[in-house]
Parts: structure tokens; C-alpha cells; sequence
């Protein structure tokens, strides 16, 4: 039995997504793992130094094919945003109760 063109492309966006969701998830693990360590020896480093190991370990992977990630569901963004979202704590030292927002405007 053949597949229609909708049935083959719809296959297709399946299996985007689903490579999509496997990068994100790797791309985020790899970054939070980095970031544990990071959150171990942040206190004892200078916050240009923190910035610098956060810029060049963690956000260099998020921006790496970025323009990927264009169009995709949020719920498949959620999990990068709360990598930046992690980072920027620990760069303000903010804890996870406080909002987010002034903390990444203040970054900005």
C-alpha cells in the first residue's frame, strides 16, 4: 500500500522532531552537567571569570546550528531556555525562587 505525499510528509516532520528532541535533550544534559560543575567552584572564581568559562563552555553549544531551532514547538525550546535560565543564576548568584526576568535583563 502506497503512502500519500501528507502521509510521507507528516512521517518526515515526525522524525524532525524526534532528531530534534534528541539534540535538545543532549545539547541541554551536556550544558547542566557543565553548569553543576560550574556551581561548585563559582564562589571561589571572579565573576568575569564565571562569565567567561559560562560563555565559552555552555552557550557556544547552545548557539552552535541555533538557526535550527527556528519554528520549533516551545516545548521543545522550554528545556534550552532553562539552561540560560540556570546560567544567569549563577552568574547574578540569584536563587531558583527568584524571578527570572530582572535577573536576565540585568545580564542584558
Amino acid at each position: 500500500m502506497a503512502l500519500s505525499n501528507r502521509e510521507l510528509h507528516a512521517r518526515n516532520d515526525d522524525d524532525d522532531d524526534a532528531s530534534m528532541m534528541t539534540h535538545i535533550s543532549r545539547t541541554a544534559a551536556s550544558c547542566f552537567g557543565i553548569l553543576c560543575q560550574l556551581w561548585s567552584i563559582h564562589r571561589s572564581l571572579p565573576r568575569h571569570a564565571v562569565v567567561s568559562l559560562i560563555t565559552s563552555l555552555v552557550l557556544a553549544k547552545l548557539n552552535y546550528c541555533n538557526s535550527l531551532l527556528v519554528g520549533l514547538p516551545a516545548k521543545l525550546l522550554n528545556r534550552l531556555q532553562a539552561v540560560i535560565n540556570t546560567a544567569a543564576r549563577l552568574v547574578c548568584h540569584a536563587m531558583k525562587a527568584d524571578h527570572i526576568t530582572p535577573v536576565l535583563k540585568d545580564l542584558h
